[in-house]
């Protein structure tokens, strides 16, 4: 057994004096968290410009899903001017920079603007992009338009936008009563169902919407309820050891109680890193 430890002091000092161990020691927390952050990077950048489209047939939920929604990675157009009337098919006064096909208005159930007005497309470096309803939606039928947008996300047809023919995403619907009665759902059509992170985001608005009305019902201030659950309790670590006056836990403390787990860490992988190469000289010292 001295004989062993001798060999395994031997191949651990050789060891530690070569660069690579030193290199594979701090690499590896590199290599650990590159891991961890370089994946979300390149799904952002790769899936950046994703277009989905809003059918509200309440004509309530959808300008305060365009106010809210409005973030660094979501581009929301501006709130329409909706109208009651439907106006006459016009030529389409179109412009370089706009989307073909794009309505100014919103293609709201209760009433359309047929304005041709163009549509800019800024928004390259935006993960998701409203658009405006196709125009093949036929939005006096929220079922069949529905079904329409269930095409255009399954890829089946295309909108236009300012790199070309591009697919919806997704399609949010809203259906009629949504708001009014608890038992009608709104719909989600995606492309990519495990991709959640825009439904989540018009699920919470939709929420504290919903909740807001509930307070108006029942005569409650919203402002005050919210201002009520932002309340939180204040507190302070504190440690029985210190003497009095100093009983606070601060930065100091936290750093002793960390830095032995990033020690037990560096053992780790030092203990992973020369097993292998400990074996080996094991091994061959054993053989001769």
């Amino acid at each position: 057994m001295r004989y062993l430890w001798l060999i395994a002091q031997r191949e651990f000092i050789e060891n530690v004096k070569t660069k690579g161990f030193w290199l594979g020691i701090f690499l590896l927390p590199a290599i650990l968290l590159l891991a961890g952050t370089v994946p979300s990077l390149l799904a952002k950048k790769g899936t950046s410009g994703r277009h989905f489209v809003i059918l509200d047939a309440t004509s309530q939920f959808e300008p305060i899903l365009q106010q809210q929604l409005n973030s660094s990675d979501i581009a929301m157009l501006p709130a329409p001017e909706r109208s009651d009337a439907v106006s006459s098919d016009s030529t389409d006064s179109q412009d370089p920079t706009a989307v073909p096909g794009a309505r100014v208005s919103s293609r709201s159930i209760t009433g359309i603007s047929d304005s041709e007005a163009p549509v800019q497309t800024l928004f390259a470096d935006k993960k998701f992009i409203q658009t405006r309803i196709p125009l093949d939606v036929p939005i006096d039928d929220w079922v069949q338009a529905e079904s329409v947008l269930r095409e255009h996300v399954r890829g089946n047809r295309s909108i236009q936008s300012d790199s070309g023919p591009a697919t919806l995403f997704a399609a949010i619907i809203l259906p009629p009563g949504f708001g009014t009665d608890p038992t009608i759902e709104w719909r989600y059509w995606s492309q990519n169902p495990a991709d959640s992170d825009l439904k989540l985001r018009v699920a919470s608005v939709l929420d504290r919407e919903l909740q807001r009305r509930e307070y108006v019902e029942l005569g409650l201030d919203p402002e005050v309820i919210t201002r009520i659950q932002r309340t939180r309790s204040s507190s302070a670590d504190m440690d029985v050891r210190k003497p009095v006056g100093r009983e606070r836990v601060g930065l100091t403390d936290q750093l002793k109680l960390w830095l032995p787990s990033f020690f037990v860490y560096l053992l780790w992988v030092a203990i992973m890193s020369i097993a292998q190469m400990l074996l080996n000289g094991v091994i061959e010292e054993k053989s001769n």
